[in-house]
């Protein structure tokens, strides 16, 4: 998630009830990204919950050589209701590097989600400081999204 990596050339989709959009970047220059659009029908998605999988996947297949981005890393945003963020504490003696594997052992015991078999990312602002965040999906939630594309 946040990964440093030099390049940067990257396609950034979001999707919620209402719209798709797109971020094109071929460089580390965010001046020289695009942004492309493409409203959704109301029956399409329905309080983040796909209720038309096809409608969808033909409006994306409509638009996405419009954007372009071959070759190019995807990342999809995921809706916010289904991301949790939590702070927690860990061993001062833990690596950053580390962290993810963790935050993996000791979930259901030191560290709780309300919600099974997450998707996981750790972000430590201040190293050496035993706190750091979280940030956790419910894996069947963005799995159903990513599975139409």
């Amino acid at each position: 998630m946040f990964n440093k990596n030099k390049k940067n050339s990257h396609v950034s989709i979001e999707i919620n009830d209402y719209v798709i959009r797109a971020l094109v970047s071929k460089g580390s220059d965010l001046s020289q990204a695009e942004v492309f659009e493409a409203a959704l029908p109301h029956e399409i998605i329905d309080e983040a919950t796909l209720k038309d999988e096809m409608a969808l996947f033909e409006i994306f297949k409509e638009n996405a050589s419009k954007w372009g981005g071959k070759n190019q890393h995807v990342r999809f945003f995921v809706p916010d209701p289904t991301v949790l963020l939590k702070s927690f504490e860990h061993p001062r003696d833990v690596e950053a590097n580390k962290l993810k594997e963790y935050v993996q052992m000791e979930l259901g015991h030191s560290i709780h989600l309300p919600f099974q078999d997450p998707l996981i990312d750790v972000y430590d602002p201040t190293e050496g400081d035993g706190q750091a965040m979280i940030f956790a999906a419910a894996s069947e939630e963005v799995i159903n999204i990513l599975t139409y594309f």
